[in-house]
């Protein structure tokens, strides 16, 4: 499909002419393709709530394993002239090792960090729909224009946003 008509003797102006742009029908708002926004604009507003909750959710999780794993080691370091039983310097030593290779495996502050953008991403495209569904429809762009975009930034944030 031709997206410009050239002529064969130029037009004073010089541009391209676009073929398909008068006979185009845009698409009007109707109570359907409201409701689908509302629908959207609520769904990516609880996508967002869920993620944050994740995230935060993982941080817990991130600082539960990684603050004792670092402390511990040092208590050792401090105490280890008091302890003369070096069975218990060993344990505790071990016990930060796994604390610090479980909270490593599991990679808790990367997944904590994919949950907060994804969250970010979702929060952004929720105030986006709220501020469509605030302007008047004589005002927004042709439904079908909007429809598009929204429907392709919600497969974008989905593809890469962390399972749940």
């Amino acid at each position: 499909m031709k997206e410009f008509e050239i002529t064969e003797s130029p037009s004073k102006t010089d541009e391209p002419v676009s073929v398909d742009d008068s006979v185009r029908v845009e698409m009007r708002w109707t109570p359907r393709l409201q409701e689908k926004l509302e629908k959207w604009q609520t769904r990516v507003s609880k996508a967002s709530t869920d993620h944050n909750k994740a995230a935060k959710k993982h941080k817990y999780r991130y600082r539960l394993l990684g603050i004792p794993a670092a402390l511990i080691p040092l208590c050792v370091g401090i105490l280890s002239p008091y302890i003369n039983q070096p069975i218990i310097m060993a344990v505790m030593l071990a016990i930060a090792a796994c604390l610090s290779a479980v909270n490593t495996s599991l990679n808790y502050g990367a997944s904590m960090q994919k949950h907060y953008n994804t969250e970010n991403d979702y929060c952004r495209l929720s105030f986006k729909l709220q501020y469509i569904l605030a302007q008047p429809k004589s005002d927004r762009q042709p439904a079908d224009v909007i429809m598009t975009e929204i429907r392709f930034t919600l497969s974008e944030i989905a593809a890469q946003a962390p399972d749940l």
